[in-house]
């Protein structure tokens, strides 16, 4: 069986390695089984390694040095626990994260939006301020979408929402496209419904832009934003946009539409 014998000038953790390597080529990925009846010392391998982050994460003595980390990663090592794990590798998460980024402006999906997805997010930011932790290829890619630390402050994490937008130029204002073409469409549900609170049987999509408007620009208003921030408040405030949250008495509010007398 695989991993019973231990070539001659091979430690274990080379020996393991090499057979990870093999993994990857033939499935595409190192998300080993812990359970892998093919190698069964290769899959609670892979578990250990993981292991044996999270209690480096920790600031604990462990076995994986800076050096094996870098090794693994350069293989692509996928180190979480997370729910995703097994569902979708790396590069796939990041492609859905540069999809969300170009939609919505920013890097901050919620649980609402996908659960999975905010959680794969919610450990990249936790890992990427700590040492070794992602290969540098990786930082750089999610450098490229603004992507910030938990590290990071308040007005950092507000600051990256805006920046690296294209100068879109209109008859009234200068708008992201994407922010843009969502504000038109909840201009024309505001104009048939009569109030600005989407809902997902309507338009999943424009509810989860809705409620990014009000928990980010709702935080902005209280600050001193930035000229394009305020441009994207005063359009919404324009518009009367229902900045909080809440339910009309007697339920949800009433998508049935607005009769004009």
């Amino acid at each position: 069986m695989l991993g019973d014998s231990l070539p001659k000038g091979l430690t274990p953790f080379d020996n393991r390695l090499n057979e990870l390597r093999q993994y990857k080529n033939d499935n595409g990925h190192t998300r080993v089984p812990h359970v892998y009846a093919t190698n069964p010392p290769l899959g609670r391998w892979v578990h250990m390694q993981k292991q044996f982050y999270r209690q480096k994460s920790l600031g604990k003595k462990c076995p994986l040095t800076d050096a094996r980390i870098e090794v693994l990663n350069k293989i692509d090592f996928e180190w979480s626990f997370g729910r995703w794990e097994g569902t979708r590798s790396w590069q796939e998460w990041y492609e859905k994260l540069k999809k969300f980024k170009k939609e919505f402006g920013h890097t901050f999906p919620t649980k609402a939006y996908d659960a999975q997805f905010y959680t794969w997010v919610s450990h990249q930011r936790k890992i990427k301020s700590l040492p070794s932790a992602l290969a540098r290829e990786r930082i750089e890619a999610l450098d490229r979408l603004d992507f910030v630390s938990s590290a990071t402050n308040e007005t950092q994490v507000k600051s990256s929402m805006t920046c690296c937008e294209p100068n879109v130029e209109s008859q009234h204002m200068s708008l992201d496209e994407n922010w843009k073409r969502h504000f038109v469409q909840l201009k024309k549900f505001k104009e048939k419904f009569g109030h600005t609170y989407v809902t997902n049987n309507y338009d999943s999509t424009l509810k989860q832009w809705t409620c990014s408007q009000r928990h980010f620009l709702q935080a902005e208003k209280q600050g001193t934003p930035t000229a394009r921030v305020k441009e994207r408040i005063d359009a919404l405030e324009v518009l009367g946009f229902d900045w909080v949250a809440q339910r009309l008495s007697g339920g949800k509010p009433s998508n049935k539409v607005v009769t004009k007398i």
